[in-house]
């Protein structure tokens, strides 16, 4: 049984204990079809961000994150200079961010984000499905085409067409870690908190 199971099954509410304040770790990994050698896949190594999860109400939770665009990594680095200057423009645009705009419980352990990715300066929707699992841990994948965010380099290769495929496939697994709880400024006495 997991984690989240045994909530409800305890509580007859599920996802409540799991409200409050998080920081969030965040692999995300992408795919990306190649005309020469199959697909290519990497990841960005440094993403991270914050989340406040409402178990009571899934529609009021929220979710950022911060992608810095010069750690992507494809295990060959002149690939990675290249997807630096010629793709993301790290050296203009340093971040990516994502920041949702809704949050929609599917079941029992599923939700649909809904948000804006920036990137390069421009901002567009992006939807994903999240599955809870323990920790509390999520993984979600979603398509995007990267013309959307003016991410336009190709070139042609012989017999293939395009060199590269404008159909991303993202995958994202996020960490969640509980913020610890802000202690009173002053004693508290009597139910009251006191200036110092």
């Amino acid at each position: 049984m997991s984690d989240i199971e045994n909530i409800a099954e305890r509580s007859h509410e599920p996802l409540t204990q799991l409200t409050g304040d998080y920081e969030l770790e965040a692999q995300l990994g992408f795919t990306v079809a190649q005309a020469v050698g199959g697909r290519v896949r990497g990841r960005f190594e440094r993403v991270e961000g914050t989340a406040r999860l409402d178990g009571d109400d899934p529609s009021k939770s929220s979710v950022q994150l911060t992608i810095r665009t010069d750690s992507i990594r494809t295990g060959n680095k002149r690939r990675d200079d290249h997807l630096c200057r010629s793709f993301l423009d790290a050296a203009g645009h340093p971040l990516a961010t994502f920041s949702s705009t809704q949050v929609r419980r599917l079941g029992e352990s599923t939700f649909r984000v809904a948000g804006v990715l920036t990137l390069r300066g421009v901002t567009k929707p992006v939807t994903l499905e999240l599955k809870l699992t323990a920790g509390p841990r999520f993984h979600g994948e979603t398509t995007i085409d990267r013309r959307d965010w003016q991410v336009v380099w190709n070139a042609p290769a012989e017999g293939w067409g395009l060199f590269v495929g404008y159909d991303v496939t993202v995958q994202v697994d996020v960490v969640a870690t509980r913020r610890p709880r802000q202690a009173p400024s002053g004693p508290v006495v009597a139910g009251f908190e006191t200036k110092s």
